[in-house]
């Protein structure tokens, strides 16, 4: 029999059945199960704001210590309420593979992002969440919330707030997806929507147990084929398939940034351009309270880290990552007046300037690097690897000029719609 602890909410305990569910479709179908459910300092503490909180065990230490005293030889949590550091008698056995990591925003019902009223009210447990909320429409104020799923849920039904930030994986686990709800972009918790088993170190027969349901396995041969390697990526081997390369600075005569005082609105399209645009502008000695008076775009949320990285605190970012996504947001932006610089890659998409040019409005353009292919040294057999990571379209250009052989379509990974438009030419 194999004793489980976890939280005493209703989600928790879906949850435990969930991992004994993957356990069973394992053929581990002679196992027995024993279940306790417990409350944390988290589910007994509502007045205490989670936006400051480091990752501690606010919501593990009373279940943990269940298990460091043998009462249970499990305890299962979201993944993602992990403490930074495990207590030095546990380790995790198992990291399920979980279900969607998005971030949600459950509406009031008969609205939606764009009709939602001025200054709407949004709930929020998080600083990353807050981000998230401002970017959707700057008007929008976080308001912090504490509880269950169905309490913060409940503050929308009952029109308290006007609508809430939660995990996506939480609505699928309690079959609550007919809500009307919007993904956000952008990134999530770590490990958000996954599932992690702990066990006693010295508690080797967890380790066997729960060895057929750890995800952590299942990925270890992972090629990434784009610059930089996010951080906490399961990956074995880094296959950069492309390099960026500067293009030279003119004088400042003859560079769109003479026009600096004239233009409206800054908007970006890559990180790239945010890391060359501000090196062209501290080689010209641009005044950093010039620049950031100006309106800033971003066509994603790597690029809006990006700026925010240099300093620039109000960021707009459309709800899709792409140039349709930007030119949608654009729409909603008078921009009668506006004198727009988009400073980019020397060879682009057209969507976004095209949608500039009917919409009427004033823009230029600004080279500032070019991409290429480079020559790949990894000459490893194809089918030996899980997965396939394609960053950009360039990464898959590049890849058909290095390689004769496709992987499998289940092996390969796309990052953004664009990405996976040109993918599907050669697959």
């Amino acid at each position: 029999m194999i004793k489980i602890v976890a939280r005493n909410s209703k989600l928790s305990k879906i949850q435990v059945q969930e991992v004994i569910d993957e356990l069973l479709e394992k053929k581990e179908k002679d196992l027995t199960f024993e279940k306790l459910f417990l409350q944390a300092q988290g589910d007994k503490d509502l007045a205490t704001s989670l936006k400051d909180m480091d990752h501690n065990d606010f919501f593990t230490q009373e279940i943990d210590m269940c298990v460091i005293e043998g009462i249970s030889d499990v305890a299962i949590h979201s993944a993602k309420d992990l403490p930074q550091q495990l207590d030095e008698n546990l380790h995790i056995v198992a990291l399920t593979q979980g279900v969607d990591s998005a971030d949600v925003i459950v509406i009031r019902e008969g609205f939606d992002l764009n009709s939602l009223p001025l200054h709407a009210r949004i709930g929020s447990s998080s600083k990353r969440r807050d981000s998230a909320i401002a970017a959707l429409r700057p008007d929008f104020i976080p308001v912090d919330i504490r509880g269950t799923i169905e309490q913060r849920l409940d503050l929308v039904k009952t029109e308290k707030l006007h609508a809430v930030v939660i995990a996506k994986a939480a609505l699928i686990r309690l079959n609550l997806t007919c809500l009307n709800y919007e993904e956000i972009p952008g990134p999530t918790a770590q490990y958000q929507g996954q599932l992690a088993i702990v066990a006693r170190k010295d508690n080797t027969a967890m380790q066997s147990v729960f060895a057929s349901i750890d995800y952590r396995k299942k990925f270890k041969k992972v090629v990434y084929f784009g610059l930089t390697p996010p951080k906490g990526l399961f990956y074995t081997h880094h296959v950069p398939l492309i390099e960026v390369s500067p293009l030279p600075l003119t004088s400042l005569e003859k560079s769109p940034l003479r026009d600096l005082a004239s233009y409206t609105h800054l908007i970006f399209t890559s990180m790239q351009g945010v890391k060359f645009f501000f090196k062209a502008c501290e080689t010209y000695s641009i005044d950093s309270p010039v620049l950031f008076k100006k309106i800033f775009i971003a066509i994603g949320p790597s690029t809006k880290s990006a700026l925010e990285k240099e300093g620039v605190k109000s960021v707009l970012m459309p709800s899709v990552a792409t140039q349709e996504g930007l030119s949608s947001l654009l729409a909603t932006i008078d921009l009668t007046h506006a004198y727009c610089l988009l400073p980019s890659a020397k060879i682009t998409r057209v969507h976004l300037t095209l949608a500039l040019s009917l919409q009427g409005v004033r823009f230029k353009k600004y080279p500032l690097y070019e991409t290429s292919s480079v020559k790949s040294k990894f000459e490893q057999d194809i089918d030996q690897f899980d997965q396939y990571i394609f960053t950009s379209p360039s990464t898959v250009e590049a890849y058909r000029e290095n390689y004769a052989k496709w992987p499998s379509k289940d092996k390969v990974k796309a990052i953004g719609p664009i990405t996976d438009r040109k993918l599907k030419l050669y697959l």
